[in-house]
């Protein structure tokens, strides 16, 4: 009889469940704990978040600025140690320019309106560098007179007809357009004919020690990409087109995020070859652009989503600004770089 029951206490035990208050209390520790994990999960997330945003930031201004930098430091190279002849033969129908020397490799725009050749952002700024492209090829066989066809070594297709081509021994210069180009044992073979050029003459005979290369007139400026970020905002790209004459212009986007583009130049005023102050860009055909040394380039950059719980002010061209959309959540930075014009430098 009294193992029968402890049989019925140990089932009964067995059987026994939670009280009203050990399952509140239960449900008060699960609550607790997942309120942390949560609250965790979002402080994670948030900090991802910015973290990302802070990395676009740095990543498309220093490619932005990486790629203005390297090509204005080029600024009027052609061929030569320092900015080369003074003056080019421009022959090209069409011509990219109606005179590249030194007044013109280096040229800007300065707070654009609402309306230009360049659909730019309004109040953001232009600039338009010129000089040889990439790409050197040296000449092969004797002399070339004036008027004959040029063979170079190079034979993977480099240059093409209907390209506006550079050739200087960096005493003279000739801006031509190629009117075909051919390959064969060993050489490149192109003929600039009066069919696409103002005369089918060079300036002056050329040697083996000259160069041939690409002409090239590159813009950059600020522009409206098209798109929108995830909350419908307006993404602006920093954009390249190639800006000589004849060429039906193209904008390549180039890197998105880059919302302003403020340039100013550094000047030699008094021909030492130093710098002697920072101007924003000189009226059209001032003789100021020949004493350009250096430009100085400060982009504003966003990190295109938004990055942040809430909106986030920012210096700017020396002015603090907090964003105007109250949905506007991103983040920005002030980048700036200066290059020097390695050509106009001894």
């Amino acid at each position: 009889m009294s193992g029968y029951t402890h049989e019925l206490r140990g089932r009964y035990y067995r059987c026994a469940g939670l009280t009203l208050v050990e399952l509140m209390i239960a449900l008060v520790l699960s609550l607790v704990l997942m309120t942390g994990v949560l609250t965790i999960f979002a402080s994670t997330k948030t900090t991802s978040q910015l973290q990302s945003g802070l990395a676009t930031v740095q990543e498309n201004g220093r490619h932005a600025l990486h790629l203005l930098v390297r090509d204005i430091r080029g600024a009027g190279f052609s061929g030569c140690a320092g900015i080369g002849p003074t003056i080019t033969n421009v022959i090209a129908n069409d011509p990219p320019t109606n005179n590249f020397n030194n007044d013109e490799v280096v040229f800007g725009l300065n707070d654009v309106g609402g309306t230009n050749d360049y659909d730019a952002v309004e109040g953001t700024d232009v600039i338009r560098v010129r000089g040889a492209g990439d790409g050197v090829a040296g000449l092969v066989g004797n002399t070339v007179p004036v008027n004959a066809n040029i063979q170079t070594t190079v034979v993977n297709h480099l240059f093409d007809a209907g390209d506006i081509l550079m050739i200087t021994d960096c005493e003279g210069t000739d801006v031509f357009r190629a009117t075909s180009v051919s390959h064969g044992s060993g050489k490149t073979t192109i003929a600039h004919s009066n069919s696409q050029n103002t005369s089918n003459n060079l300036s002056k005979p050329y040697d083996k020690d000259a160069f041939l290369m690409r002409f090239r007139s590159n813009a950059y400026f600020v522009k409206d990409t098209g798109r929108t970020n995830r909350v419908g905002q307006a993404i602006r790209g920093l954009f390249w087109r190639d800006d000589t004459q004849g060429v039906t212009p193209v904008d390549v986007e180039l890197v998105d995020g880059i919302e302003n583009m403020q340039i100013t130049y550094g000047v030699d005023g008094d021909g030492n070859g130093m710098v002697d102050k920072y101007v924003v860009a000189p009226a059209a055909g001032s003789s100021d652009w020949g004493e350009v040394l250096a430009v100085r380039i400060t982009l504003l950059v966003s990190s295109v989503d938004n990055a942040s719980q809430e909106p986030v002010s920012y210096r700017y061209a020396g002015v603090t600004t907090v964003p105007a959309d109250a949905n506007d959540f991103q983040l920005r930075q002030e980048m700036t770089s200066t290059v020097t014009i390695r050509n106009r430098v001894d």
